[in-house]
């Protein structure tokens, strides 16, 4: 079974980039993930057809649920924000 090439991950209009929609898209690919597996299409069908990792579609086969992340990553960048707010305030 053939799955068409790729589906758009675009924002409708009345989103913005800055509304915190990363869990509800990671939700709505397991979702469609978990029924495209029970359509009998295979992982790489699939990582075609959602336009997302092989890695990312082998965990979803794997789980029986949606497991969302507990935390956000911290960034590298805030060890240094005393060396910026300083090199920005000697400008």
């Amino acid at each position: 079974m053939d799955l068409p090439k790729s589906v758009s991950n675009q924002l409708t209009d009345d989103q913005s980039p800055e509304q915190p929609i990363y869990a509800e898209k990671r939700y709505g690919l397991y979702q469609r993930a978990k029924e495209l597996q029970q359509q009998g299409h295979s992982i790489r069908a699939i990582t075609t057809h959602l336009g997302s990792s092989r890695n990312t579609i082998k965990k979803y086969f794997k789980q029986a649920h949606f497991v969302p992340k507990t935390r956000k990553r911290k960034s590298n960048l805030m060890t240094y924000e005393a060396y910026f707010t300083a090199a920005l305030a000697s400008r």
